[in-house]
């Protein structure tokens, strides 16, 4: 009697557990004294549970298993739990995924609030960044109206006062700029200047392009720019696109005079518009290419350039009836014999068409000294190419040799 009611207090306590795992209390000989099932059987995985091995996981009937037993003192039976792998685990599993969604909401949440305070730290600054990119744009009225007690602040008022003094002092010196050119009106108005001309030209442009005289018209406009850049533009040095500009607006002229009109073609490449050339060197090579090489009659003239192992390589070409080798010998002899004997010039008329090719070379081996040549090549009935090979960023040595003299 006292047996029956001790299995059933243990078959109580077994029943409370069974939904986690499986407990039975065996014999020393593995039968089942109390359990859920086949008490009074022998357990048929008990030589599997009863191995003396170290891992408490096992394989107990094809499945792993978690197996803990205690042996029970003077009647040696033991308690068994067995508790499926996979159970046991997936709720470790389950756990650690809870504390990874916490996890994840924290961080989640701590970089809400991070980004706010850093949207609240720097908002100054990018309204400052803003007012400047407004006043590097040309906007003075701009004002940045940052409010608080930080730093930034401080440092936003500052701004804004820096700004209204600027502003003050743009209006005194825009009014006393109209004062000035009030002024110098009344001593210019007597005077015939440059653009004096240069409005009547566009005048009679104007007025011949209303006519219908499209062609006539377009010759007035190459003239103007053409004495446009000859008498306000004083610079030594302009750039490579500027040039040709101006040599294009010669060409236009002499086609309006040849008895045949030429055909030109520019061919420039981009890393050479903006190198800076003297003035005035292309204008003689391409007097010498009407006159000489087309004889005023109708062909094709070609200006190029390109960089070339530093060096700005300018060519001049025309397919019109070219010289002999002995006559290209003679001209570089007479180039070079120039330079170094002032004597042996050739004589040239004054004006911007009495340049003439002695007079680029010369000036162009004074400015870069040997750095500079020009080579010539030429066959009869074929046409003639002239080179220019520049050294880069010569403007700026010869300034500074010049300064140094």
């Amino acid at each position: 009697m006292i047996v029956s009611v001790n299995e059933l207090q243990l078959r109580a306590i077994i029943e409370e557990y069974s939904q986690s795992q499986n407990m039975m209390l065996l014999s020393a000989d593995g039968v089942i004294l109390s359990g859920l099932n086949d008490i009074g059987q022998t357990y048929a995985h008990f030589e599997e549970i009863n191995k003396p091995v170290a891992s408490l996981i096992r394989n107990v009937g094809g499945e792993e298993q978690i197996v803990v037993k205690k042996m029970l003192p003077l009647t040696g039976w033991m308690l068994v739990s067995l508790t499926p792998y996979e159970a046991a685990t997936s709720q470790v599993y389950e756990i650690f995924r809870s504390n990874f969604l916490i996890e994840i909401g924290f961080v989640a949440l701590f970089l809400v609030i991070l980004i706010y305070l850093l949207r609240q730290f720097t908002k100054p600054i990018l309204r400052l960044v803003q007012v400047a990119a407004s006043i590097e744009a040309g906007n003075l009225s701009i004002r940045s109206h940052i409010t608080g007690s930080n730093e930034f602040v401080k440092l936003g008022r500052s701004f804004d006062n820096m700004l209204d003094s600027i502003e003050t002092m743009v209006r005194q010196i825009t009014y006393e700029q109209e004062l000035k050119r009030k002024a110098e009106l009344a001593m210019l108005q007597a005077q015939i200047n440059p653009h004096f001309l240069f409005n009547i030209l566009n005048a009679v442009r104007l007025r011949i392009m209303l006519r219908g005289d499209r062609e006539n018209a377009d010759v007035i406009s190459s003239l103007s720019h053409l004495l446009r850049m000859t008498f306000i533009n004083n610079r030594e040095f302009i750039s490579l696109q500027e040039e040709v500009e101006l040599v294009k607006q010669y060409m236009n002229l002499m086609n309006f005079t040849s008895k045949d009109a030429f055909r030109y073609e520019i061919d420039l490449s981009s890393e050479t518009l903006h190198e800076l050339v003297p003035r005035f060197i292309l204008q003689p090579m391409i007097e010498n290419a009407i006159i000489h090489g087309l004889r005023q009659y109708a062909g094709n003239i070609r200006i190029r350039a390109w960089k070339e192992d530093k060096l700005l390589v300018i060519a001049v070409e025309d397919d019109g009836g070219g010289m002999a080798e002995a006559t290209v010998a003679e001209l570089r002899q007479r180039l070079q014999g120039g330079v170094e004997n002032s004597a042996a010039r050739p004589e040239t008329n004054q004006g911007m068409s009495g340049f003439g090719l002695f007079n680029v070379y010369e000036r162009l081996t004074i400015i870069y000294g040997d750095r500079f040549r020009m080579d010539m090549k030429s066959e009869l009935g074929k046409g003639t190419v002239i080179y220019l090979f520049i050294p880069n960023g010569g403007e700026k040595r010869a300034v500074e040799s010049a300064d140094g003299g």
